[in-house]
């Protein structure tokens, strides 16, 4: 399955076991940006190092779109690449055990 696809069953699965819509947009947008970076994969093919890489990304060369702040320009603070790494894992968990 897609990772566009696969998505659209977390977020209805999540929203199901409790996470909050406002955690659910920040997890669909951390993973829409692993989807631009990666391309829409089939999640089985997805690779740590894929991961690795996209989580490089973010650190040395991503510069966020700030919606209410267009002319900030930094890059992504150690807690936003921490709740990236917590929207990776907790879709990467839900594929695992729903997709198998």
């Amino acid at each position: 399955m897609y990772i566009t696809k696969a998505l659209e069953g977390y977020i209805i699965a999540a929203l199901a076991d409790g996470y909050s819509p406002l955690t659910l947009n920040a997890y669909r947008s951390a993973i829409g940006t692993m989807i631009e970076f990666l391309g829409d994969k089939e999640v089985q093919y997805i690779t740590t190092d894929d991961l690795r890489s996209f989580m490089n990304f973010l650190v040395t060369d991503y510069l966020p779109e700030r919606r209410n702040n267009p002319e900030n320009t930094e890059r992504l603070s150690t807690a936003s690449h921490h709740r990236y790494w917590k929207a990776m894992r907790s879709f990467f968990k839900w594929a695992e055990r729903d997709l198998g």
